[in-house]
C-alpha cells in the first residue's frame, strides 16, 4: 500500500515538473498564431525561446515512459530523467526570458 501511495505522488510530481513546459508550448503555438496572422518577430528572439524546447519535449517523452514503467528499476530511470530534463528546461526558460528582456531595450 505505501508503494502504491509512493508511485502516485511520484507520478503526480512528474507531471508537475511539466508545467513550465506547458507554458512554454502555449507560449509557442501563440507565436505561431500571431506568425500566421502577419506579425514578424526577430528571428533571434524566436530562436532563442525555441531552445528550451530541447529540454521540455524529451522531458515529456519521459514522463510517458514513467506511466508505462512495469518495473521499479525503469521506472525510477524515468523519475530521474524526467526530473533532470525539467529542471535543464526551467532554466533554458528563465534564460531566455531574460535574454529576451534584454534584447527589447
Amino acid at each position: 500500500m505505501a508503494t502504491e501511495v509512493g508511485t502516485q505522488f511520484r507520478r503526480a510530481l512528474a507531471k508537475a515538473a511539466l508545467m513550465p513546459g506547458v507554458g512554454w508550448a502555449v507560449v509557442v503555438v501563440a507565436l505561431l498564431g500571431a506568425a500566421t496572422r502577419g506579425a514578424s518577430p526577430p528571428l533571434l528572439n524566436l530562436a532563442i525561446f525555441v531552445i528550451p524546447g530541447f529540454a521540455f519535449v524529451p522531458a515529456t517523452i519521459f514522463v510517458i515512459h514513467l506511466h508505462r514503467a512495469a518495473d521499479q528499476a525503469t521506472f525510477d530511470r524515468a523519475m530521474r530523467r524526467v526530473l533532470v530534463s525539467a529542471g535543464i528546461g526551467l532554466a533554458l526558460l528563465i534564460g531566455a526570458g531574460y535574454a529576451l528582456s534584454g534584447l527589447s531595450d
